[in-house]
């Protein structure tokens, strides 16, 4: 095999030692570099960044904490003047940025109508392992515990789920409607505790939002108490078109270990659709293979799908 050597301009990065020859092909035809190409130049390295997306904070009077809003907005945005649907994220620093490819992805290929994500997230992207979890706990459970989530000393947090929905209906929502141009549509996303919280919402307080995306809802928390409240405020719906999708792992049935996941999703289900509430669609899917950890691009891809061609 002939063997081409190159000059060019090699960088230093720590010890790398620099490359000074280059292997021809696979038809032992040596191949060269421009003289001029610029490899990896350090001062052109720069972090990859979503596009159309936005960095907010925002502190709450109902909850006393400081959030961060990760904000999407439609390709098209500024040449536009529509109210646009917006669809709330929770866990935002993990489920954010897979939800703005996934949703961009679909509306560049006409699949989806353009919307405006909104992720709720916590200053410091919580890198703090406890931090995030104290955080979780406090914000997305509606009773309190002394155990049974992560650990004793974070499940003391608990109970903070009646405080946080009133910070995105009483504050969330105006800021957001205040600083972007929306609609009266409605949608959110929760995964795992978060789809407790979107569960109970729609248990308790369903007009708060009209599209619901629930992936491995925690619906075992505190003995299973999403079973027992009071589901009036859903019954009693009339005239409003809803849609809800519950999705879960094919691997989350752990009943020995107190996380029935499936079973409680299919009785919650059940339980939704024996209501026979007027205009709330429900679907559900089981995810093949997937686990508690990594069901959540499934769900959400599937999810966003069905909750907004329901109507």
């Amino acid at each position: 095999m002939k063997i081409t050597q190159i000059k060019y301009t090699y960088i230093f990065l720590g010890a790398i030692l620099p490359l000074i020859v280059l292997y021809s092909g696979a038809m032992g035809q040596p191949w060269t570099i421009a003289q001029d190409t610029t490899i990896g130049m350090a001062q052109n390295i720069q972090p990859f960044s979503l596009p159309n997306t936005e960095v907010r904070q925002i502190h709450s009077r109902a909850t006393g904490i400081s959030y961060v809003l990760y904000v999407s907005l439609p390709h098209n945005y500024e040449k536009t003047s529509r109210g646009y649907p917006v669809l709330f994220m929770l866990d935002a620093d993990y489920s954010f940025a897979i939800a703005h490819n996934v949703v961009e992805h679909f509306v560049r290929r006409d699949n989806l109508e353009a919307m405006i994500l909104v992720g709720i997230a916590y200053p410091g992207k919580s890198q703090d392992m406890r931090t995030y979890r104290i955080n979780r706990v406090r914000d997305y459970s509606p009773s309190a515990i002394d155990s049974g989530v992560y650990s004793k000393d974070i499940s003391v947090y608990s109970g903070g789920g009646e405080q946080f929905l009133q910070f995105i209906q009483q504050e969330l929502i105006p800021f957001i409607g205040q600083e972007y141009r929306t609609s009266a549509d409605r949608g959110i996303v929760g995964h795992s505790l978060g789809g407790l919280f979107a569960t109970w919402t729609l248990l308790t307080s369903p007009t708060t939002f009209n599209r619901y995306i629930i992936i491995s809802p925690s619906l075992w928390y505190d003995d299973g108490m999403i079973f027992e409240i009071d589901h009036t405020n859903l019954r009693k719906l009339k005239g409003s078109k809803m849609a809800v999708f519950f999705g879960v792992g094919s691997h989350e049935n752990q009943p020995s270990r107190g996380w029935p996941m499936i079973d409680d999703m299919r009785k919650m289900v059940g339980l939704l659709r024996g209501y026979q509430i007027p205009g709330l669609d429900i679907e559900s899917q089981i995810f093949s293979n997937e686990t508690h950890n990594s069901v959540f691009p499934a769900g959400f891809t599937r999810g966003v799908r069905e909750v907004y061609s329901s109507f």
